[in-house]
């Protein structure tokens, strides 16, 4: 007899012992260790048998191991791995939840033992103290991977078709360039969104089975992938494609039609969920983390900014505490909103008010977003210059409170909701919506005849997302002469439906009215005291004021409370307050804003543009007037297009602004 055959047969006479032993975790030595999970080789059906070793983490010179990506499912009926004990040779048992005994089981070889990093098994779950500094490390831990590896669950629902055609298309890829910072297709049949996918009904149903699986909506495992190297794999049963393929697949997928498939409003709607998976930036800011990440999920709310963290911009990441689990989510959520503000100081940190939105009942502080709690009424402006690139003012009083320098635009006098946009709505409802929604305001009725008013209409109920504002041109995006003589249509009825009429395919109508569903849906519109029209979160109510927050490029909704403070209730938009208006006047005639994309960074930057010349700067032509000399200001912005003017509040009050100081509770 072997000695290997002689250690099974020791194993297996221990596997009654060993369920009435549960394994001990021993502690780690130092926060910079991890455990290592060696899966012994054995038969599909045989129990599963581990072993644990402790090694000090280096990411520079990382040990070779897998890194598993996995979804934990229920807690329900959990099953026994069986781990070998270091210091006697015996078994010990540790239950895990279904979907990790059975991807073990799946993933065991029979011949050879498999090294893996699992968080479930190699982080002590029971141990809040040590899964601090784990949390904190699994970034590098999946960046470090020699590989890491997707669990999707066992064979089901044509997943192995699915990967079949997600990897035909992630092979056609090979002749696809993919710019992810634009997330823009090229070349061949595959690439060309007028085309329809080359995939029959089955594939298609196939697809849409698989991408409904629970991993998708995972928050964790957008970083676990998405640092991932080349070697990362999708793993469904016993089938297997490449990430690369599979995302490269997916982005074919979405970027088509797929009218010709019976299930295409399901599949197309699923797509749209996951379409901040499969373009998932990196290096991001927590102001934005509500826009990427809000369709995943978590258990834990803290997880919001903990599962974040290796997508985090380096800055940013540096200022944030090591994740701790013994304080609450709001704790930590205002710890964060700080360290925010600390890492980009002298810039538009208060932006992060944008992302704020007033729960029922209110959770304290409202200046803080509640990151746990979903929200759909943010305002999504293409630019956000309400404080045109003025820097931050701002003081961190006692816990809880917040001073800012602010003017006050205006006080809600009625609103009116326009309702809930889902994709696939027909434009005649969102007409019909936003044509109840205004002609509920009395204010209104009577200047609908007027151009301007209707401009400003179709401005506000848009947020100023218009072609006219973007270098180069985007063609995506209506233009504000267009859009305004397609709302007077809307208003007046007198628009045509048919297939060459108001919205047919690649019309501005059908431009709009995208417009009009990414940015007024679930929104209110609202009227002012001195009768000008906004657009505000849904929890606005009379008496609620319209601010301009120094620092904050968003329109914000105040709400007075009994302690002369202020609840955030969310971020609006009003023409007028919306380019810097309120701190520095209207912008000279021959000169409007802009947002210029930059292929280096990938990012847009607000700028100026010269309207006869088209000449392009980035300093707001008015700084000129506030009498300062902007000599270290001009030297930065060379550097950094991104560079905002520091100044006092006090400056802009000699310049007659006038400016409060409030505090945000």
């Amino acid at each position: 007899m072997s000695l290997r055959s002689g250690k099974r047969r020791r194993l297996d006479s221990e596997f009654d012992n060993s369920r009435g032993h549960k394994y001990k975790y021993e502690p780690l030595p130092t926060t910079k260790h991890l455990r290592f999970l060696t899966l012994h080789p054995g038969r599909f059906g045989d129990k599963i048998i581990i072993s644990l070793d402790t090694a000090e983490f280096n990411p520079q010179d990382p040990a070779v191991f897998e890194a598993l990506s996995y979804t934990w499912g229920s807690e329900a009926d959990p099953e026994v791995v069986h781990v070998v004990c270091p210091k006697d040779g015996h078994l010990r048992s540790i239950r895990v939840r279904k979907n990790l005994e059975v991807a073990l089981r799946h993933l065991r070889r029979s011949d050879r033992h498999r090294i893996l990093w699992i968080d479930a098994i190699c982080i002590n779950q029971e141990d809040n103290v040590e899964k601090g500094p784990q949390v904190a490390m699994m970034g590098d831990i999946y960046r470090s991977a020699d590989r890491v590896v997707v669990w999707l669950g066992p064979e089901a629902d044509g997943s192995s078709a699915a990967l079949d055609a997600l990897g035909f298309l992630g092979f056609l890829g090979s002749q696809i360039t993919v710019d992810w910072s634009t997330y823009e297709v090229k070349a061949a049949d595959v690439a060309d969104s007028k085309k329809p996918v080359p995939l029959v009904a089955r594939e298609l149903t196939a697809i849409y089975n698989f991408v409904s699986r629970p991993w998708f909506e995972r928050l964790w495992i957008r970083q676990e992938i998405f640092l991932a190297n080349a070697k990362a794999i999708i793993c469904a049963g016993h089938h297997q494609v490449s990430w690369r393929s599979f995302r490269r697949g997916l982005l074919s997928v979405a970027n088509k039609s797929h009218r010709h498939f019976p299930e295409h409003v399901g599949l197309e709607n699923r797509l749209v969920h996951l379409y901040d998976f499969i373009r998932q930036p990196l290096g991001f800011s927590l102001n934005e983390l509500r826009m990427h990440l809000q369709n995943a999920a978590c258990l834990d709310p803290r997880d919001r900014i903990y599962a974040a963290l290796a997508m985090l911009d380096r800055t940013e990441k540096a200022h944030l505490d090591s994740p701790n689990y013994s304080i609450s989510p709001m704790q930590l959520y205002e710890s964060a909103v700080r360290a925010h503000m600390k890492a980009y100081s002298g810039k538009d940190v208060l932006n992060i008010l944008g992302d704020c939105d007033l729960q029922v009942p209110v959770a304290s502080p409202t200046w803080v977003p509640n990151w746990a709690v979903p929200s759909h009424s943010g305002i999504r402006p293409h630019c956000t210059f309400a404080s045109s690139t003025l820097a931050a003012w701002y003081k961190l009083l006692s816990p809880g409170r917040l001073q800012v320098a602010s003017v006050r635009g205006g006080v809600i006098r009625t609103s009116s909701e326009i309702g809930r946009f889902t994709t696939h709505i027909s434009d005649r409802h969102v007409a019909k919506a936003i044509r109840v929604a205004v002609f509920r305001l009395p204010d209104l009725g009577p200047h609908l005849h007027d151009n301007k008013m209707i401009e400003s209409l179709v401005r506000t109920l848009a947020c100023d997302s218009f072609s006219d504002i973007a270098d180069p041109l985007d063609t995506s995006y209506p233009s504000i002469s267009d859009s305004t003589v397609r709302m007077e249509q809307i208003l007046s009825d007198s628009y045509s439906w048919g297939p060459h009429g108001f919205c047919a395919r690649g019309s501005v109508g059908q431009l709009l009215f995208k417009h009009l569903r990414d940015f007024s849906s679930q929104k209110h519109i609202f009227t002012t005291m001195d009768r000008r029209i906004g657009l505000g979160p849904s929890g606005i109510r009379p008496g609620d004021e319209i601010h301009t927050i120094l620092g904050c490029g968003f329109v914000i909704i105040l709400r007075p409370t009994e302690e002369r403070a202020y609840h955030v209730v969310g971020p609006g938009f009003m023409v007028g307050l919306s380019q810097g208006e309120s701190f520095l006047g209207p912008l000279p005639e021959i000169v409007h804003f802009a947002s210029i994309f930059r292929a280096e960074t990938s990012r847009y930057y607000k700028c100026f543009v010269t309207k006869d010349s088209g000449e392009i700067g980035f300093e707001d032509p008015r700084f000129v007037s506030l009498g300062l000399d902007l000599t270290n200001y001009r030297e930065k912005l060379e550097d950094d297009f991104r560079t905002c003017l520091e100044i006092n509040p006090e400056v802009l009050q000699k310049n007659k602004i006038n400016i409060n100081y409030i505090e945000l509770i």
